[in-house]
Order: C-alpha cells, then sequence, then structure tokens
C-alpha cells in the first residue's frame, strides 16, 4: 500500500506542477514535498533550469521559514535570492523566484517554485494571484490524498486488532 500513496503524491505532484506550467508560461519548475515535523523539504520534480537543482540548506530553511512565516507565496527578486546559495548556473539566469506553498489545513504540504529569466518575462498581480489561488486548491487536494493514505491505514490497523 506504501507505493499506491507515494504514487498518489507523485502523480499529483505531477500534475501541479504541469498546471503550474501552464499558468505561468514558464518551464522552470520545482515542486518539493515538505515534511513538518524535520522541517525539510524533498524535491519531487523539476524542469527547466531546475532540472539538475540541488536544494541547500540555507536555501531550504530560508524559503520555509517565510513560507511558515506567511502562509502565502514568496516572491524573491535577484538581490534577495542571491544569498541564499543558489547554484551560480541558476542565479545567473534568472530575474525573478516564486515560491507558491502547498497548504492543507494550516499545515504546508509542500511548495512549488517557479522563476522568471528575465525581468520582462514577470507575471502580473492578477497571474500571481490566480498561481495563488490554483496552489490554494491544489494543497487542499493533496491534503485530501493524504487524509485517505492515513484513514485507510487507521482501517488496516483496526482490522488487525480485531482478528
Amino acid at each position: 500500500m506504501y507505493g499506491s500513496k507515494q504514487n498518489k503524491i507523485d502523480d499529483m505532484l505531477s500534475k501541479i506542477s504541469g498546471a503550474v506550467w501552464e499558468l505561468s508560461a514558464v518551464e522552470d519548475i520545482f515542486v518539493c514535498f515538505v515534511n513538518e515535523g524535520k522541517k525539510s523539504c524533498t524535491l519531487k520534480m523539476s524542469t527547466g533550469i531546475f532540472t539538475d537543482f540541488r536544494m541547500t540548506a540555507r536555501f531550504e530553511k530560508n524559503i520555509l521559514e517565510q513560507l511558515y512565516a506567511t502562509k502565502r507565496m514568496v516572491i524573491l527578486d535577484s538581490p534577495s535570492f542571491k544569498n541564499l546559495c543558489l547554484d551560480t548556473f541558476i542565479l545567473n539566469q534568472i530575474a525573478c523566484l516564486i515560491i507558491l506553498p502547498l497548504m492543507y489545513e494550516d499545515k504546508l504540504l509542500g511548495l512549488v517554485g517557479t522563476a522568471f529569466k528575465k525581468s520582462g518575462d514577470a507575471v502580473e498581480n492578477k497571474e500571481l494571484s490566480l498561481l495563488q489561488q490554483f496552489t490554494d486548491l491544489a494543497g487542499i487536494s493533496l491534503g485530501k490524498i493524504l487524509e485517505e493514505y492515513n484513514l485507510q491505514k487507521v482501517i488496516r490497523s483496526q482490522k488487525k486488532e480485531i482478528k
């Protein structure tokens, strides 16, 4: 059963990544699953310049702190993310980095990052609002998958006790 949970989560994160790609018209995206207990991220998928993305501890800590504090998107311009120890290859190509939280009932389940390569590529406020609304809904969907899995786990455990 574990494999099926992981497949559902990976499938959902893949759909989220694809939708963000379409909504933002940007191919440079990464999606991470967040372990709230450990306050850590696991990179699940990445495209474009993030294909070989390795998240540094400093980047992870800073982004998670900001997402936990605001529970809303974090927009970093070039001066802001230069201090996050991003790969030089990535730093030299992007002008703006947007990190969107995947929230469910006040829990941070994951995050989606997308980069804009030139300042002229930056999205307008209504597009940012649409991305935030989408990730709000995507977080609920991801949360429901995890909730369903946990419920099935409890039922299996109770069945074992009954036997």
